[in-house]
């Protein structure tokens, strides 16, 4: 969760995207800044082995995160991306992923 939490805020300095509030949704770590969309770090005792990074179900970005990179990551349903505690998180790929979110709502 600490590496996802730095990828994040890494990701969000990186793009320039200013301020990023940091809060709790439903009990979990949630992200955002001004015209992004929320990214939300999930774990859960009957999933005891695995994270999620979570993002709103109504945007597109699970889709286009499946279209970009389909064999570099779990996904779940139109919600998560699902990593194993065990293995390497795929650090580009994931980037990216999280600066389309942060950048979701921007025009531009």
């Amino acid at each position: 969760m600490t590496a996802l939490r730095g990828m994040i805020l890494d990701t969000a300095t990186e793009l320039k995207l200013g301020a990023v509030y940091e809060t709790l949704k439903w009990g979990e770590p949630a992200y955002r800044v001004v015209g992004g969309s929320p990214v939300r770090i999930g774990w859960k005792p009957k999933a005891r082995d695995e994270v999620a990074l979570l993002f709103i179900c109504t945007t597109n970005l699970i889709d286009r995160f499946r279209e970009l990179y389909p064999t570099q990551f779990q996904f779940s349903g139109n919600r998560a991306l699902v990593f194993d505690l065990t293995s390497r998180l795929p650090a580009r790929a994931l980037k990216h992923c999280i600066g389309l979110a942060l950048t979701y709502h921007r025009k531009g």
